[in-house]
């Protein structure tokens, strides 16, 4: 947390859910609002209320923008399990990998939402323990993961956010420039 005029402002991954984390990536790939409205409104979710805005300084916006994230935030092992609201919610056993069912599913609802959806991502890659039959991809079973999800403090899911955007980007980058094969 900083100060902005003597007003305490959320800024660090420990004090974000991972919903206000969803908003942050939507608020700054929105192409229809400038850079400085995108910050404003990023601020505002933190914190800042209409009349900090109104006094607010361009060097005081800017100290805001290069704290944000600013936890000296260090990689750390993605998480073999979750147990949120008493279950137990299985991630990977020994290697993380990524199933091509759970990357078409995520990227569907990127092309859908036209923004990467964080707790719609970890719903997916959440099974279920103990229920190897259950339906990980019944749309209301994901929407009620995505809920709790939502409400986590986003540093929780931070290294499996960090390895899914990096490897969903590779591998769709790579997939889009594969030539066709000839059958």
């Amino acid at each position: 947390m900083i100060e902005i005029q003597n007003f305490p402002i959320r800024n660090k991954f420990t004090e974000i859910t991972v919903d206000e984390f969803d908003i942050i990536m939507k608020l700054l790939t929105d192409e229809k609002k400038s850079v400085l409205e995108q910050y404003i409104k990023i601020f505002k979710l933190m914190g800042g209320t209409d009349d900090l805005v109104e006094k607010l300084s361009m060097d005081e916006l800017l100290v805001f923008v290069k704290s944000l994230g600013a936890d000296d935030y260090e990689r750390k092992e993605i998480p073999k399990k979750v147990e949120i609201e008493g279950v137990t919610y299985k991630i990977y056993e020994d290697k993380i990998k990524i199933f091509a069912k759970d990357l078409v599913a995520i990227e569907n609802h990127i092309k859908k939402d036209k923004v990467f959806s964080a707790a719609y991502a970890i719903a997916i890659l959440m099974k279920k323990e103990g229920e190897e039959k259950f339906d990980h991809y019944n749309k209301k079973h994901i929407e009620e993961k995505k809920e709790k999800i939502k409400a986590l403090p986003v540093l929780n899911f931070l290294p499996l956010i960090i390895y899914l955007t990096e490897s969903l980007g590779q591998k769709l980058s790579f997939l889009n420039a594969a030539p066709p094969t000839k059958a």
